[in-house]
């Protein structure tokens, strides 16, 4: 389910940004349109909010396992031997 939630903040997202460079390509004009401004931006912080709330966490790593495996050991070689 968090998936689809990332997924629907990604749309909105991409949804205010467009909305914003509408704005500007109407200010550019002449003619600008601050409902299109007001609209992107508010619609821009939602799918953000949607984003990082229900991110998707990544996978640990396990590139350098055997070397984090080493350190491990030579750290309680050390402590046996204090």
């Amino acid at each position: 389910m968090n998936d689809l939630i990332f997924r629907i903040g990604t749309f909105f997202t991409l949804l205010g940004v467009m909305l914003v460079f509408l704005f500007t390509a109407s200010d550019m004009a002449k003619t600008p349109n601050f409902d299109l401004l007001f609209i992107g931006l508010i619609i821009l912080v939602f799918g953000l909010t949607l984003r990082r709330r229900y991110r998707i966490k990544p996978e640990p790593s396990n590139r350098f396992s055997g070397i984090r495996r080493l350190l491990n050991r030579s750290t309680e070689e050390n402590d046996e031997t204090h």
